[in-house]
C-alpha cells in the first residue's frame, strides 16, 4: 500500500503544499504496481497542472526522486490553494479505495512483508535526512536541534505496516 501524504503551510500571503502517494516498492521495477496504484491518478494530476495560481516548488532532484512521478509540490496563492482541494480529494479517495480493496499480491511481484518493511525503513531514512531535505534546518532553528532529532527519530521508527 503506498503511503498517502499531504502537507501544507501558509508562509505570509502564500501557501505551499505537497501531495503524493509514496511508493512502497521500487516503481522502476514494478510496472504492475505503477499501473494499479498510480496511473488512476493521472487525470487528477493533469488537471492540477492547469490550476491558476500554482507554481512548482523548488525541490532538489533527490527529493523528487524519493517520491512518485504523480507528486504535486507547489507554491500557491489563496485561490490556487483552494482550487487544489479537489485534487487532494481525488488522491485521498483513490488511496482509500486501495486501502479497502488492497493491492493484489501479483502487483507486488512476490515481495514479502519483511522486504517491504526494509525498503520502507530505508526510504524513510532518506526522506527525513537533513542532508536531503533542507526543511530540517528550519525545524532545528524553530524547535532546536534536539527536538528536531526526536521528530526525525519518531518518523523513522513509526510502525512499518
Amino acid at each position: 500500500m503506498p503511503h498517502f501524504t499531504v502537507d501544507s503551510v501558509m508562509a505570509g500571503p502564500h501557501y505551499a503544499f505537497h501531495l503524493d502517494l509514496m511508493p512502497r516498492v521500487d516503481p522502476g521495477a514494478n510496472l504492475a504496481y505503477i499501473d494499479h496504484c498510480f496511473v488512476p491518478l493521472s487525470e487528477a494530476h493533469s488537471q492540477a497542472a492547469e490550476i491558476d495560481g500554482l507554481t512548482p516548488a523548488h525541490l532538489s532532484r533527490r527529493q523528487w526522486q524519493l517520491m512518485s512521478a504523480w507528486m504535486l509540490a507547489h507554491r500557491a496563492d489563496e485561490d490556487g490553494f483552494r482550487a487544489v482541494f479537489a485534487t487532494v480529494a481525488a488522491y485521498r479517495d483513490h488511496w482509500l479505495e486501495l486501502v479497502v480493496d488492497g493491492v493484489p499480491d501479483g502487483v507486488l511481484d512476490g515481495a514479502t512483508a519483511e522486504q517491504l518493511a526494509g525498503r520502507d525503513a530505508r526510504h524513510r531514512a532518506a526522506l527525513f535526512n537533513p542532508d536531503v531535505d533542507p526543511v530540517w534546518a528550519q525545524v532545528d532553528r524553530l524547535l532546536g536541534p534536539e527536538a528536531s532529532a526526536r521528530i526525525r527519530t519518531s518518523l523513522n521508527t513509526a510502525a512499518r505496516t
